[in-house]
């Protein structure tokens, strides 16, 4: 179940978070796709990358995007302090339970907590859990829904 980002450490990744319609029917060429979706999403792709934070919402009005985007930022601040030994514990605990992360590396089950525990990992999931509930919630709500024959989809770069 692991996260891009676990998979790319230490690359920093920004990304860009764009809602809105899509003024185009989905086709096989992603490139002819176009709408308020993608404008925001590559501005806002700009943005994360010159603020270098790991990720930049734009669609949902304040005070969602102000909150998604913050809550990324938090996520991308714990994240940027990982060693590459707490991105490897991180990375294996989200696919498997502390003891057999443990096991696999043939560490006491201690140590592994420990690295976890400075790696911010309960935060994390806490936030990436709201994070996921932040954009589900959007994905479903009724406007999201209108503006394009395909449906007004958030769009990300």
């Amino acid at each position: 179940r692991g996260e891009m980002g676990d998979a790319l450490f230490p690359a920093r990744l920004a990304h860009g978070l764009g809602y809105g319609a899509l003024e185009t029917d989905l086709g096989p060429d992603p490139a002819l796709l176009d709408g308020p979706c993608f404008r925001r999403a590559r501005e806002a792709v700009a943005e994360a990358r010159s603020q270098e934070v790991w990720l930049v919402s734009r669609g949902r009005g304040e005070p969602n995007d102000t909150v998604l985007t913050a809550l990324f930022r938090l996520l991308g601040e714990l994240r940027s302090r990982w060693t590459e030994i707490q991105a490897e514990h991180v990375a294996l605990a989200r696919i498997r339970p502390q003891k057999e992360v443990a096991e696999r590396l043939g560490k006491a089950e201690s140590t592994i907590s420990q690295s976890l525990k400075a790696a911010g990992y309960q935060a994390i999931l806490a936030g990436e859990g709201a994070a996921r509930a932040l954009l589900e919630d959007f994905g479903f709500m009724a406007e999201s829904r209108r503006g394009s024959a395909a449906g007004a989809k958030p769009g990300a770069e």
